[in-house]
């Protein structure tokens, strides 16, 4: 078999392919060059377009703003003026009711005072003797006391508290018999009027009538010595002559309860009405809130009972 050896000249092809290879090398920078012109176009693009975007988003946001703005500026300009108006009329009303309140008071003030006079003249010329006592005599009782005060036959530094001491004493005295005196005499014009009214009366009733006092017994322990001690509370009247057969016989009553009663608990119906008068007594009472809860705690927390009678 024959054997061909060819000789090939490269080196055109050599030369052509490394003119490409700087020809491709020129296109990559192009290339290159312009993804990075294109990417900065873009970016710049997109800048301004955000811009435009932002400058009319805020553009409409301020133009509503305005709007709302000039809208309720306006509506408070007109309440504004509504409520300077209403002000105005008030105060119009104001003073008129005030005028006319003084006029009133005026007038019923006068009416009162003329009244008052009349009402006095009346009462001064119905209680003649007390009044006369009270404008009058009282003076002249003040000034026998301010006289007939003890002198003190002392000459020292003590003299003016002893004097002070006495005469206060002696004071006290005196005041005390003339309210003595006083209770007295209208003690004694009460019952006298309450005889007279029976001995004029026209009803002639021989039946006996029964009235029910009512009395009320609290039990108490000592705290150290634990001795029961029991105390009777009952209402006083205005007669002086029913007050000491009244408090014998509720002292006997006293004493026969406790011989012959007995303490229990109360419960029921009973309880409840005592628990009702209880919380109306202390709301209508006039002491702190700290106190009404103190004296709600001390009555929540004790056991009380009541006191039945057998025989008595």
């Amino acid at each position: 078999m024959a054997n061909f050896d060819f000789v090939v000249d490269t080196n055109p092809m050599a030369d052509s392919i490394h003119h490409i290879g700087r020809h491709v090398d020129g296109v990559t920078t192009a290339v290159v060059s312009m993804q990075a012109a294109v990417i900065l176009a873009e970016q710049k693009a997109a800048d301004k377009v955000c811009e435009n975007v932002n400058r009319g988003f805020y553009s409409l946001i301020q133009s509503q703003i305005s709007q709302k703005i000039a809208k309720l500026r306006s509506d408070v300009d007109s309440k504004t003026m509504e409520i300077a108006q209403q002000s105005m009329m008030l105060a119009s009303i104001r003073g008129r009711m005030e005028r006319d309140y003084m006029m009133i008071a005026k007038r019923y003030t006068a009416l009162f005072n003329s009244l008052n006079k009349a009402l006095r003249t009346r009462i001064f010329e119905l209680d003649k003797y007390t009044t006369a006592f009270a404008t009058k005599d009282v003076e002249s009782l003040s000034a026998r006391i301010r006289i007939l005060v003890a002198s003190v036959p002392i000459h020292q530094s003590e003299s003016v508290v002893s004097s002070s001491v006495i005469s206060s004493s002696r004071t006290r005295q005196l005041g005390l018999k003339i309210l003595q005196s006083m209770q007295k005499f209208i003690s004694n014009n009460h019952h006298q009027d309450y005889k007279m009214n029976r001995i004029l009366s026209k009803s002639n009733s021989t039946n006996n009538i029964v009235k029910y006092v009512p009395l009320l017994i609290s039990e108490s322990v000592g705290l150290y010595n634990k001795q029961v001690q029991s105390y009777p509370v009952w209402p006083r009247t205005n007669d002086t002559s029913l007050n000491p057969l009244l408090e014998k016989n509720m002292k006997i009553i006293h004493i026969e309860s406790m011989n012959n009663g007995e303490w229990e608990d109360m419960v029921g119906e009973e309880k409840e009405r005592v628990n009702g008068e209880f919380q109306k007594l202390l709301l209508g009472s006039s002491c702190s809130a700290k106190v009404k809860n103190q004296i709600s705690g001390l009555y929540s927390g004790c056991s009380w009972q009541k006191l039945k009678v057998k025989n008595v």
